[in-house]
């Protein structure tokens, strides 16, 4: 008897911990987030760890800038005036990226659209959940703060 409860309980644990795995390719949104391929994101804000201080993005009227997609390797977004895309390389266990070859335009940017160019390209490391994305660069300094979109 002893057997089969242990047999029994082994093979939940081992069920349950194999369903809650999610790889990029799953049709269904993951409970937890397990990778940022498909997901969608609005900067909130521009943090300094140091200071504490949030600075968010003008202009604040625009529901469309300082977005960010994330795709196969690929990532797009908007600016305060120009849509970008570029690539991204990240290891998941830990938790670095790095993002490359934007390619966009910064003519007719305004309020933080040529610093979100900048800090997307110096980006070193992220932490993320289902609501929130953090990309650190300035050796961890500094952080784009992302909401869910």
């Amino acid at each position: 008897m002893k057997k089969i409860l242990k047999l029994t309980v082994f093979t939940v644990v081992l069920l349950m911990l194999a369903g809650g795995l999610t790889t990029c390719k799953s049709n269904e949104k993951p409970l937890k987030l397990t990778c940022l391929e498909d997901t969608e994101w609005k900067l909130t804000a521009f943090v300094d760890t140091q200071t504490g201080t949030l600075t968010e993005p003008e202009p604040k009227s625009c529901n469309e800038c300082y977005t960010l997609k994330f795709e196969t390797n690929t990532l797009c977004g908007v600016t305060s005036s120009n849509r970008f895309c570029g690539n991204y390389d990240i290891d998941y266990e830990v938790h670095s990226i790095r993002i490359s070859n934007i390619a966009g335009d910064e003519k007719g940017e305004q309020g933080y659209g040529s610093q979100y160019y900048r800090d997307l390209l110096a980006v070193q490391s992220f932490s993320y959940n289902k609501n929130e994305l953090k990309l650190f660069y300035n050796d961890k300094k500094d952080y784009l703060l992302f909401k869910s979109n």
